[in-house]
């Protein structure tokens, strides 16, 4: 009995082992807040890189008016597709910065000719709408300055990563773009 469970407490741990050994052969990307997929074989591949314009849209018809601020980006969709499921991704960024608080990732909404992400809402009482279109993921310090995010994506469209550590003062910023199908 003891030797069972000595024999399974080393094989988890092999098991274990193997798994961070798969993740340090995944190289570190070149460049500050570019974020790159990992693919299967731990080979890193880009997103589409556009840049996204900012626009805002106010709506003073309404009974308590509101204005609203997007970020638009050419092009109906991305040449990057992935399927459904989970996905990782990393990004090379300050690793005093908490995570959460420099990449986004956004679920598009698509139009004819461009896709377009709602950043914000605020209303005349300056009360603001957060998005619910952000997806939610998992972020660990990987190598020597970059991070592994793990994100999962159960519905096809247009999706959106958005490093904040750019100079949004020119009304528009750098977008790395991917699409999902089922």
């Amino acid at each position: 009995m003891k030797t069972k469970l000595f024999l399974l407490i080393a094989m988890l741990c092999c098991i274990d082992f193997l798994g961070l050994a798969q993740d340090a052969t995944i190289p570190e990307p070149e460049y500050v807040g570019v974020p790159m997929l990992v693919n299967d074989d731990n080979t890193l591949s880009y997103l589409e890189k556009q840049v996204g314009t900012i626009k805002t849209k106010n709506n003073w018809m309404k009974l308590i008016p509101t204005s609203e601020v997007y970020l638009e980006i050419n092009g109906k969709t991305s040449p990057i597709r992935l399927s459904m499921g989970l996905h990782r991704m990393v990004v090379k960024y300050d690793q005093n910065v908490d995570p959460s608080h420099v990449v986004y990732i956004y679920k598009m909404e698509s139009k004819k000719k461009q896709r377009k992400i709602k950043l914000a809402q605020r209303d005349t009482f300056d009360r603001q709408e957060d998005t619910k279109d952000l997806v939610k993921y998992a972020a660990t310090p990987f190598g020597q300055s970059s991070m592994l995010i793990e994100f999962g994506i159960d519905e096809p469209g247009e999706y959106c990563v958005l490093y904040d550590g750019q100079d949004f003062e020119r009304g528009s910023f750098m977008t790395f773009n991917f699409g999902v199908d089922k």
